[in-house]
């Protein structure tokens, strides 16, 4: 008896809650009678993706800052009085409904606090620009379409296999032509980028290199917390992939997953870990030693390019994969786009794209805090981070 007194002690007790059906997504639902410590979880979630994707960042500038010396200083950098002063001018300027610049001076503020890697000065710049604008606001487009595509692939059961399958295809379709939206807005900004770079003030070249990937890893984490703000604060994880699988090649997303998950011998900064311990750790495992030496052929590596790449300027096996296969795969690959009507299709995102209404843009901003578009009465779930020193 003392036996299974002492066992039932390591039995987790259920949570306390009922099930309720929800009409909307047609499953059972589980509401829990503490709300407040599902709260607690929910900040403790949302800091570690953020720390997640503070270590990207860092980990995306390190291998462009990087020489025999170690990371180099930047010069000119953005200070705290740079973005207060940003954020003030937005705060005053604020209208009846939220926009993009009130969005946007939400996430300065979040990369203010979270963000521990030198901003150069022309992201200030950048952010009164219309291009780094048509950019979020193609990208807000891109993410809307790859949430409702992602929403009919989880669909376990469908109501009816035609127009679940005619609804797929047209989510599918959308979210490629918003693709191709984004990147002729998101290059269109690089060029400009690339022009100031090559003007003649610009002496030492290296240095100038060196602050443009301090750059894009800055905007990179920029581009994730307006995507974030404006989708109420939810599946950062989702977002911080999938933009990051857009600005980069495979081989870069392929090394930030496997930073990640911590196979890559990173360390607590996100920089991938040298030495002994590293070469302790891979000979103590065999299997990873043999796995780590296939490494890919570096004319592979030369030749990948951004999806966003892709899709501006594809190549002939990009632009028709389906002349390249074999006669099984040809059988296999599902309908795409060319059984829509696109015209309609790209008609509705121009729509969506003149109308400016994702997530909360276009809400009334009496509804929000005005610092942080937090709706009022959710504060406490949004937990602040402390910034490592």
């Amino acid at each position: 008896m003392t036996k299974y007194l002492k066992d039932s002690k390591n039995v987790n007790i259920p949570p306390l809650g009922r099930w309720v059906w929800n009409d909307k997504s047609k499953k059972l639902e589980f509401i829990s009678s503490y709300p407040r410590e599902e709260s607690v979880l929910t900040a403790s979630q949302t800091n570690n993706n953020i720390k997640e994707l503070q270590e990207r960042a860092e980990w995306l500038a390190d291998i462009f800052t990087m020489n025999h010396r170690g990371r180099q200083r930047i010069g000119s950098r953005l200070s705290p009085a740079h973005f207060n002063a940003y954020r003030s001018s937005v705060l005053k300027r604020q209208g009846d409904r939220v926009t993009i610049d009130d969005v946007k001076q939400v996430a300065v503020g979040l990369l203010q606090e979270n963000y521990l890697l030198p901003v150069p000065l022309r992201f200030l710049e950048l952010l009164k620009s219309d291009e780094l604008d048509e950019v979020l606001i193609t990208l807000l487009l891109y993410l809307s379409c790859f949430f409702i595509h992602k929403t009919l692939k989880n669909k376990s059961v469908p109501t009816a296999v035609l127009s679940e399958h005619q609804m797929m295809v047209e989510a599918w379709a959308k979210k490629e032509m918003a693709q191709k939206k984004l990147a002729v807005c998101y290059f269109r900004l690089m060029m400009d980028l690339k022009r100031e770079q090559h003007r003649p003030y610009h002496k030492r070249q290296i240095s100038s290199n060196r602050r443009e990937w301090l750059l894009h890893a800055c905007l990179y984490s920029f581009f994730c917390y307006v995507a974030w703000v404006t989708f109420g604060r939810r599946d950062l994880k989702d977002i911080q992939e999938e933009v990051g699988r857009l600005l980069y090649s495979d081989s870069f997303n392929m090394a930030v997953k496997n930073m990640t998950d911590g196979d890559s011998g990173t360390t607590s900064n996100g920089s991938v870990e040298t030495g002994a311990a590293h070469s302790k750790m891979r000979h103590n495992s065999p299997l990873k030693q043999s796995t780590s030496q296939r490494h890919p052929l570096l004319s592979s590596i030369v030749n990948q390019r951004s999806p966003l790449m892709v899709s501006l300027l594809p190549s002939p096996k990009e632009q028709s994969p389906h002349l390249f296969l074999g006669s099984r795969a040809r059988n296999q690959i599902p309908l795409k786009a060319e059984y829509c009507d696109t015209k309609a299709l790209m008609e509705q995102l121009d729509q969506q794209l003149a109308s400016v209404r994702f997530g909360i843009l276009g809400k009334s901003l009496d509804r929000f805090s005005h610092s942080t578009l937090i709706p009022y009465g959710q504060q406490k779930p949004f937990m602040r981070i402390r910034t490592r020193k």
